[in-house]
Formats: structure tokens, sequence, C-alpha cells
């Protein structure tokens, strides 16, 4: 049961009618209580002064007839820090606005008529603030001290290339679930050695969205795939044989086609999603003077990686459209760009990112969301990153355009170059987060629990 529509925001002692998501303090607030562009002149400082304040986001709605049937409660996109409560009883907190959060609603809690939702945020000024001033970290000047404290877009607190705007909201939806499991898919592509043909194996899995672990199940999934439908039990492989496949290419070296998958499990579940058939690998052969190349092969191809970073298209994420990603990505394939590199002092895009790339046939290079800063986080922080990795891992995984993973931007740089004062258990948690000195990483350990053959 989705819940995006009828919100308001509390600010400051005044209601403002925000109405579907996503939505967002700076973004309501604009024109109204604040400049109509905080982009322009010294308007930043209005958007700082702004986000000193907390604020409240809320929507009545009726449960009716499902109210019996839910019993988990599921936001995405909630930036950053805050409280959920649903008529009054606390649900629980979040601290990451780049993974997926639900939590289990108590018994009595949920009424079929007139239930209130709140998602209190905190401040992201005050709350950088707070931590820099407990634990000094190393981070780049132009952006507001404090920033590598919370798991919060970076570029919204200034960078060296935009203004500071600390904005807050609700950018994914928000739902009601019968329970806590998500149907998602492992896919693998043997080919030929010719590329004649290719083995395409679906792997239905549910993951809980409480524990952020797969499941075992004994629900039984269809998995129908060009023109063939198969019965597995969720957990298990349908196997598809297609010769003469139509593989899939960047742009500039060959066509796009995409084949549609369809999964449906007799627990009442549904996925359905494109691929592309093709073979990326990581080249990584002797160059004649003893280095290594590192090169992108798709379908036994090299590929000259012609390309440039994507940063976030607007510090205000519902001014977003689709309509702008498509014209900024159809810029990337009209220069003749194979490669786009999602930058890691942002945020993981949404969906019509990648449906768009992998129709155009752009290459993504996608950093997981760490730039140009120290971390020293605790155990708790590095499990939710364990978690961050996971929840975006599994939802774009099986894109054709999704070429290479890499961990983060310019970190091992800034330890090696910048001058970064020692820093003892600060490096630790780099190598906790990251690999190197002979570990795997947080993040290698995400990729390779969902399943992911992307190279990192």
């Amino acid at each position: 049961m989705k819940l995006d529509t009828n919100w308001t925001m509390i600010y400051g002692g005044k209601e403002y009618c925000c109405g579907k998501l996503p939505v967002s303090c700076l973004g309501t607030l604009r024109g109204k209580a604040a400049p109509p562009d905080y982009s322009v002149g010294e308007n930043q400082y209005e958007a700082i002064k702004a986000a000193r304040l907390d604020s409240l986001f809320r929507t009545v709605f009726d449960a009716a007839p499902e109210a019996d049937r839910m019993s988990v409660l599921v936001l995405r996109g909630v930036d950053t820090v805050a409280e959920v409560r649903l008529n009054g009883a606390v649900l629980g907190s979040c601290d990451n606005m780049h993974r997926v959060w639900a939590f289990r609603i108590p018994e009595g809690i949920l009424r079929r008529t007139c239930n209130t939702l709140e998602v209190k945020i905190s401040s992201p000024v005050v709350f950088a603030e707070e931590a820099h001033a407990a634990r000094p970290l190393f981070g780049v000047s132009s952006t507001l001290p404090g920033y590598q404290h919370i798991r919060k877009a970076h570029y919204m607190y200034g960078w060296d290339w935009g203004a500071v705007i600390p904005d807050m909201g609700i950018y994914g939806p928000v739902e009601l679930r019968r329970d806590e499991f998500e149907l998602f898919a492992d896919v693998k592509q043997d080919f030929g050695a010719d590329f004649s043909s290719v083995t395409v194996s679906v792997t239905p899995r549910l993951f809980s969205l409480l524990t952020g672990t797969f499941a075992d199940s004994d629900e039984v999934a269809e998995v129908s795939f060009n023109g063939e439908t198969r019965r597995v039990t969720v957990g298990a492989e349908a196997k598809f044989r297609v010769r003469e496949p139509r593989l899939w290419f960047p742009n500039g070296y060959g066509e796009q086609p995409l084949y549609d998958v369809f999964i449906r499990s007799d627990g009442g579940r549904e996925k359905d999603f494109s691929i592309g058939l093709r073979e990326i690998k990581l080249c990584r052969d002797r160059l004649g003077d003893g280095g290594r190349e590192f090169c992108l092969s798709v379908n036994g191809k090299k590929i000259f990686a012609r390309g440039a970073n994507y940063i976030p298209q607007d510090n205000i994420i519902p001014d977003i459209t689709d309509g702008g990603t498509e014209d900024i990505l159809g810029d990337i394939r009209d220069a003749n760009f194979c490669m786009t590199r999602v930058w890691g002092g942002g945020y993981y895009p949404g969906d019509f990112f990648y449906d768009c790339c992998d129709r155009m046939g752009i290459l993504v290079w996608q950093d997981f969301m760490f730039a140009c800063a120290v971390y020293d986080f605790d155990e708790r922080e590095l499990d939710g990153i364990f978690r961050e990795a996971c929840d975006n891992i599994l939802r774009i995984k099986n894109h054709p355009s999704l070429a290479l993973f890499g961990g983060n931007n310019e970190l091992e740089e800034m330890w090696e170059t910048w001058g970064v004062p020692d820093d003892e258990k600060a490096r630790e948690c780099y190598y906790r987060m990251f690999g190197g000195d002979g570990r795997v990483g947080i993040i290698g350990s995400a990729i390779k629990y969902c399943a992911s053959g992307t190279p990192y």
C-alpha cells in the first residue's frame, strides 16, 4: 500500500503543504519562507540558516480494508537522521539516506482509518557540526566540516563545483507491506566460445528488508524469458538457452537490444525487469613496460571508454525529473560517449537513470558514496554501510549498462598524497571498508554476498 500522497511539513511552528513524494524542506520553503533560488548570489547562506532547524513530515491515511494484513513499514530515501512514528508510536530511527529502512508495526498500532505517519528529520547542519566537534576528521575545505560523519550525499554540504544547500526530506517511496520480503533475482550468462549461444540462468531470491539477509523459502516461482517459462522453487535456477542471441553493446560498438524477464511467485510476489545479453570483463593484461592495462572488454571486444562524471543534477532532489535525466544522458550518447561514472560524492541514482543507460548504450562506472574524506565509523555504522551497499547492488546489478563498481572517490590518493594527518584508527576504518592490507573489505564482501559479477 503506497503512502506517497497527502504529505505536509511542520517547520518553524508552521505547516506547509508538500503534496506527493518526493518532498524536501528547502524545496517546500523556497519562495515562501526562503529565497526562490538558493544557487543565486549568496542565497546559499539562507539555505544553511534554514537547514539549522528540524523538519517534520506528516501524512494522514486510511488503511482499510488492508489494515489487518499490513505488518511492515518501508521507507526509501529518508534524508537523513530521522525518527519514524506511526499513530504516536516510535517505530524506529534512520541515519542513512542511501539505504532502505523497514520497521515492524506492533500489533494494534495500525488503524483502519485516520492513521498518522510522521518522519521527524534532524538538522543536517547541526548534526555535522556537533559530530565534527566531538571527532574532527580531515575533509575538503570547500565543504562544511563534519560531512563525513553522516551518511548523506556529501555534495549537499558544498563542493568545489557547487553551492552549500544542505536539504532534508523523503525522496523515495513509502509503503505498507504484508511482510518483510522483497523478490530479487540473480542472473548469470554463460556464452559459447564464439558468442553464438548463451545460457541464461535466473534464480529468484527473497531478501528481508528488516534483517538485510536472504531468506530460505518454499515458494514456487514462474520465470518467463524469451517466450519460455520455467517453474522453480525460490532459490533454484531457471535455465534458458538462447541461440544466435542479439548482443548488447555500448554506444558506438553496436545495438542495445533488451530481453524481458518476468517472475511470479505463488506467494503473490512479482518482479519484472530487462537484461541485455552481454559479457563484460575487466582486462588487466600485462603491457610491454611491465605494467598492466585497465580496460573493459564487452563481448570479447576491448572498449575505449569515452565519457565523463555524472554528478547530481540539483541540490533539491525533488526538482530532478526523468525528462532532465534523459536529456543529460542523451547528450552523453550524442557526444559519442559510451560511459559515465556515477561520482561518489552524490547519491545512487534512481531506476530510471539505469534504464536510460541500458537503452542508450552508456556503460556505468558506479562509485559507492564516499568521497574526499577521512572516515571513522563504529560497528553499528559499518553494519549500515554493508546494508547500504547490498540495497543498491541488488537494485541495479542486472542492468546491462552496469560495467564497474568503484569503492569511492579519491580516498586512496587522499591518504597517500594529500598530507592527511596520521590517524591510525581512521586508516584501519578505510581498510575495513574498502579492503587492502590483505583484506576484502565491507564493499567487496557486499558485492560477493549479493552475487554480482560486476568487476570491483
